[in-house]
């Protein structure tokens, strides 16, 4: 395999500018299923790692930024109230505020790796107020921009 030096001096010899622009394309098309594979191996780690958790374990969303709209933040508290379904790639829990269940939400494998669920709750989690202010945020962009 060529070193990245050798392959830039290479593509430095190039003087057609289609022939650079058919690179480029390639390097773009390869570097996308590169992230693609990437991304579908964090999905089957993150899988993996709640797949066979008991009931009553606890999860917390350890997902940097935030979610507009979403009762699900960074620091949001999940119970695991059913076994995996294994077939179906799916766990089912309830939102846990106030030592009280709220809501239902089953999460598969993509929706495990988007929210990062985790055993150990995040350093900096989202407050309550700012959860439910980013869920009234939300609302109002959903009545403002029309669905397609």
């Amino acid at each position: 395999m060529k070193s990245i030096t050798s392959l830039k001096q290479s593509i430095a010899r190039i003087t057609d500018r289609k022939q650079l622009n058919e690179l480029s394309t390639y390097v773009k098309e390869r570097s996308s299923l590169l992230w693609k594979r990437e991304e579908e191996a964090a999905k089957v780690a993150a899988w993996n790692r709640v797949k066979d958790l008991p009931v009553n374990t606890v999860l917390y969303c350890n997902a940097n930024g935030w979610f507009l709209g979403g009762a699900v933040q960074r620091g949001t508290k999940f119970r695991i109230y059913h076994a995996a379904q294994p077939r179906a790639k799916r766990i089912w829990t309830c939102i846990v505020r106030d030592g009280k269940d709220e809501g239902v939400y089953w999460f598969g494998p993509e929706g495990v790796h988007r929210y990062n669920l985790q055993l150990t709750c995040p350093t900096n989690p989202i407050s309550d107020k700012m959860t439910a202010s980013l869920a009234d945020v939300g609302k109002v962009l959903n009545e403002i921009i029309p669905s397609s």
